[in-house]
């Protein structure tokens, strides 16, 4: 579990700073690295929607990666030019509280929030319409 991050460079600052105040407990979704070398771009596509509930090992997006180098068992390097798509589950259990609809993404770039229970999705709803109307 993680409090909230210092330095967030994503457009959900009232979603965040609700959490701020109340010290509540979330959990970010990054975008996968496909490797330990990956570092070009990917595309998302969320399997679930904002507020739904998730259990741990549910499927919640896929992420397609191309121009992959690809090392197989012969130490022959080729690139993935079709691209490699992978499915991606949730580590822990909750509710989808923010995603975002990004068309391409860094490996390791913030794409999601899960919170701990309905609550939180309400709550940091109610402050993110609260400060877009100010």
């Amino acid at each position: 579990m993680e409090y909230f991050p210092n330095s967030f460079q994503m457009n959900c600052g009232a979603f965040l700073l609700s959490r701020r105040a109340s010290a509540r407990l979330f959990h970010t979704i990054n975008a996968v690295r496909f490797s330990p070398s990956h570092t070009s771009s990917n595309k998302i596509s969320w399997l679930v929607a904002k507020g739904e509930e998730v259990a741990c090992y549910d499927p919640i997006y896929t992420a397609k990666a191309q121009n992959l180098t690809i090392f197989d068992d012969d130490s022959e390097i080729s690139q993935d030019d079709e691209g490699t798509e992978m499915i991606v589950e949730t580590c822990e259990d909750g509710f989808i509280s923010f995603i975002t609809h990004p068309e391409k993404t860094q490996p390791d770039e913030l794409i999601g929030i899960l919170s701990a229970d309905e609550e939180e999705v309400r709550l940091g709803e109610e402050r993110r319409t609260a400060g877009s109307k100010r």
